[in-house]
C-alpha cells in the first residue's frame, strides 16, 4: 500500500546571517503493523543560495556630491599628524632633518609608503570613504588608494584628500611629505586611528606642539 505525504513549508527563524525554509513531511495515514512498500517520493527542496558578501554601496551618487563644505569645516577642527618621527623637529635641527628627508624621498625608504597604507586601509575596513585625486572625487577602494599613495611617495608630486564622510574625518597626504594630517578624528575613529598607527610603527601626535 502506498503512503502519500502532505508537504508543508515551515518558516525557519533567522539565525545569524542564514535564512531559509525547512521542509517538513507528515504522513496522512499508515496502516498499523504493515510495512510501507514501494519508493517514497520526497518533496523537491531547492537549495537556498548562500548569502553573497556585502559590497560597499555604489559611490556614483556620493562622488557627485559637493564635499567641499564638509572638507572646509573639517579643516577648521583639531589636527593630528601621523608621522615616522615621534615629535616635531626643533628649528635648530632643520638642516639635518632636510638632508635625511631628501634621502628618504629619493626612494630609499619604500616601507614608509607601506606603513601609511597600512593605516589607511585599516581605517577603510571600518568606514567607507571617498577620495579626491587631481580635483576629482572617487570611491576610496583599496586598489585605487594603494596606487595613489605609492605614486605620491614615489614621485613626490600630487595631493590626496581622504574623506570618511560618516564620521566625519579627513586625512590629507601630499607628495614630498613623509607624514599625513588628520582633521576631526574623535570617538571610535580616533581610537582605531591610534591603534593602527602604533601597529604600523608610526606615531600619532597633535599637529601643533
Amino acid at each position: 500500500m502506498k503512503t502519500f505525504y502532505n508537504v508543508r513549508v515551515r518558516s525557519r527563524a533567522k539565525t545569524g546571517n542564514r535564512t531559509g525554509s525547512a521542509i517538513e513531511s507528515k504522513p496522512v495515514s499508515k496502516p498499523a503493523n504493515k510495512p510501507v512498500s514501494g519508493p517514497v517520493h520526497k518533496a523537491a527542496n531547492s537549495p537556498v543560495p548562500k548569502a553573497q558578501k556585502k559590497r560597499a554601496p555604489a559611490f556614483a551618487s556620493l562622488c557627485q556630491n559637493d564635499w567641499e563644505p564638509l572638507v572646509e569645516t573639517l579643516l577648521l577642527r583639531d589636527a593630528h599628524v601621523v608621522d615616522w618621527l615621534p615629535a616635531q623637529v626643533p628649528p635648530d635641527a632643520g638642516a639635518h632633518f632636510f638632508e635625511v628627508e631628501e634621502f628618504l624621498l629619493a626612494g630609499h625608504a619604500p616601507q614608509l609608503a607601506a606603513q601609511h597604507l597600512r593605516v589607511l586601509l585599516g581605517l577603510l575596513c571600518y568606514d567607507p570613504a571617498v577620495m579626491e585625486v587631481e580635483g576629482h572625487w572617487q570611491a576610496a577602494e583599496a586598489a585605487a588608494l594603494t596606487s595613489t599613495v605609492q605614486r605620491l611617495f614615489r614621485t613626490g608630486r600630487g595631493d590626496l584628500r581622504l574623506l570618511f564622510h560618516r564620521q566625519p574625518a579627513l586625512l590629507t597626504l601630499s607628495g614630498g611629505d613623509l607624514h599625513m594630517t588628520v582633521y576631526g578624528a574623535d570617538g571610535n575613529f580616533a581610537t582605531r586611528l591610534a591603534a593602527l598607527t602604533t601597529a604600523a610603527g608610526l606615531f600619532l601626535r597633535p599637529a601643533a606642539e
